[in-house]
């Protein structure tokens, strides 16, 4: 049985976090983890997160992110968020399992690419993220996968070492 713990939203999800990891044997070091926590706070109160088309928010950020990468940022951010909490969403809008990660990760190493150029300390973490993607969802998908019932969060995480075909199909029989 797992300890109850009471906080700031921030503190609990940093909790969260923290122990998913060690449950998994990962560790994304603290860049990462911090940005995923401070993503996860920006995003956690939106109703409407990946309600817009990804691919075409990516191809309309190709087109401006040598002056602006907040559109590219906001596309991978997503992507990073409903790969690990909302992996569903694929199956609902008919794309791979893999759609929204491979997204991710284009976007996380685009945006690396353009802050080492620029010379912006941004550079080392967008890369670390976009290296990190498929344990970052893990992560995630196993903080999605603790409360549900019948379900052994680490061997079904465990089970998709970068392919969640089989993730999907036992959340749809878990009706999640």
């Amino acid at each position: 049985m797992r300890e109850l713990f009471f906080g700031s939203p921030e503190y609990l999800w940093l909790r969260l976090l923290q122990e998913a990891q060690l449950d998994l044997g990962l560790s994304l070091g603290e860049e990462v983890e911090s940005y995923v926590l401070f993503t996860i706070i920006q995003y956690i109160e939106r109703t409407n997160i990946g309600s817009e088309a990804l691919g075409v928010a990516y191809l309309q950020a190709q087109l401006c992110y040598a002056n602006d990468r907040l559109p590219l940022k906001n596309v991978a951010d997503t992507c990073l968020l409903m790969s690990g909490l909302y992996p569903l969403n694929s199956v609902r809008r008919k794309v791979s399992p893999d759609y929204f990660a491979n997204l991710g990760v284009s976007s996380y190493f685009q945006l690396s690419d353009l802050s080492w150029r620029k010379d912006t300390p941004e550079s080392s973490y967008y890369g670390d993220l976009a290296i990190n993607f498929y344990d970052v969802i893990r992560v995630l998908f196993y903080i999605r996968c603790l409360n549900t019932e019948n379900l052994d969060a680490s061997s079904l995480v465990g089970s998709c070492n970068g392919s969640y075909d089989h993730v999907i199909q036992v959340l749809q029989s878990q009706k999640m």
